[in-house]
């Protein structure tokens, strides 16, 4: 197998997803290739797990993704989340009283 031992980690918006949030005919067929010939591919995104459902039947994803900015690891193969760290209660407290006196921030 061609890509045996070879792993691509990639990012969805801007990345692997055009301007306009579209994923191009040319990336699903790289993809498709490449894990079709040993390669592993898993995407690395801040985006919610199910932003990037939208895509699973398109993304030949073989290894856990990487959510939330690292806060969740989804194995999309088995359904079942690895690892996944919330915000504790005195940090989101902090994140409101901000977001009251500054609303224009995006947090």
């Amino acid at each position: 197998m061609r890509f045996q031992g070879y792993t691509i980690v990639t990012d969805m918006d801007g990345t692997l997803l055009n301007s306009k949030g579209k994923l191009s005919e040319e990336n699903i067929e790289a993809i498709k290739e490449f894990t079709e010939h040993g390669g592993k591919f898993t995407v690395a995104t801040g985006r919610m797990l199910p932003s990037v459902k939208r895509f699973m039947d398109r993304l030949n994803i073989n290894l856990p993704a990487i959510l939330y900015n690292g806060t969740k690891i989804y194995d999309f193969e088995t359904g079942e989340t690895i690892f996944e760290v919330f915000l504790e209660e005195n940090r989101k407290q902090v994140i409101k009283k901000i977001l009251k006196e500054r609303p224009s921030l995006g947090i």
